[in-house]
Parts: C-alpha cells; structure tokens; sequence
C-alpha cells in the first residue's frame, strides 16, 4: 500500500499567523494601558506571556517544517528571517508591558495611548503584509505595504522624541519615575522599530526573488 503524500506546507499561511500574535500582543497592550487605573499587571503579563509563548511555539514549528522540508517556495534563510523578526514584534510588545512592571508605573500618561495606538496600527499593517507575500512576484501591494508601515514608523519616532523631550522639561518630576518612563519609551519605540525591521526584511526577499 503506498504511503499518503505529506500534506504541504503553506508557509506563507505559517507567517500569516505568527504576525497575528503580534496584533493580539499589540491588541493587548493598548487595552491594559487604555484601563490602566483598573488594570491587574501581573494577570495582564500572564495573558500577555501567553501570546508570546505561542508565537514562539509556532516560530519553533515553522523552523521544523523547514528544516525537514525538500524545496521551499522561497530560500529557508528568508522564511526564517522574516519569521525571527516577526517574533521580535511580539517579544517587545510584551516587553513594553513588563517594563512598566518592573519599574511599577503608577499611572499613565496621556503620550503614552498614541504611542499605542501606531503600535496596533503598525502590527496591523506587518499582517497585511504578510498576507501580500504568497504574491511576492507582482509586489505592488508588498511595496504598498511597507510604505505604510515606514509611515507608522516615523510616526513612532515623532512620538517618542516628543515623549522623552517632555519628561526632561517637566517641572519638579521624580527622576525615577522619569527614568522608568525613559525606558518604557524605549520598548514602545522597539516595537515599531521592530515592525520597520519585518518590511526591510521582506523587501530584501521580494528583490532576490523577483
């Protein structure tokens, strides 16, 4: 009796869904800072750790279909560098989180939601594009895709600069507190940095192969 044929692997459906635990980690954190008052961090960083460990679990099984596998629809190095950053996506999505634990933020600051809110908008926009990858040969949306994300990257940077200039003009602020904010600036800059880091990535994949 002949063996059944393994079923086929559809590894651009494999990033799809890696960059959607980036939009819940990004879903998750503009929630938790959006109720902050009433927010239970240690609960929200389980629910959090959570997503990040199945995206790690899905990178894990990513790399297993690609280590086994006889020919690949775009070289192994490529799917594995678009998948390694789009798990850094969600990484420092949850760092953000962590980091106002770690250095216990009290309350939030209104920056910090638009900051936020680009963070969901960029995370959206790296989904669609890897939803545009399958079609790597006719760019056109691949290319329109990465504009976008770029677009929400200075978006972030504007943000940030603005944020962190703001906690050194303040009158009579609590340097530990401003250094705490400091950093979790830093990490809600990472994550667009992050998103930016995906479409260079995937540009550098469509050029080879195009």
């Amino acid at each position: 009796m002949a063996k059944a044929d393994k079923k086929k692997v559809d590894y651009f459906e494999l990033l799809v869904e890696m960059s959607d635990y980036a939009c819940q980690a990004a879903k998750l954190l503009r929630e938790s800072l959006g109720d902050y008052e009433n927010l239970d961090m240690e609960r929200a960083l389980v629910r959090m750790h959570a997503i990040e460990h199945d995206s790690d679990g899905k990178l894990h099984a990513l790399v297993e279909h690609v280590e086994a596998e006889f020919i690949t629809p775009i070289e192994r190095a490529d799917i594995l560098a678009i998948a390694g950053a789009i798990d850094t996506v969600t990484d420092k999505t949850e760092d953000v989180l962590k980091r106002m634990y770690m250095h216990n933020i009290g309350t939030i600051r209104p920056d910090v939601l638009p900051f936020v809110e680009v963070i969901e908008a960029c995370s959206a926009a790296v989904k669609a594009l890897l939803k545009e990858l399958r079609h790597f040969k006719k760019p056109k949306h691949i290319r329109k895709s990465c504009v976008e994300i770029g677009r929400l990257e200075e978006e972030g940077d504007v943000l940030y600069t603005r944020a962190i200039r703001d906690l050194f003009t303040e009158p009579d602020a609590d340097p530990l507190v401003s250094f705490g904010w400091c950093k979790v600036f830093d990490y809600l800059e990472g994550v667009c940095d992050a998103c930016q880091e995906v479409a260079n990535t995937v540009e550098d994949v469509v050029l080879k192969n195009t």
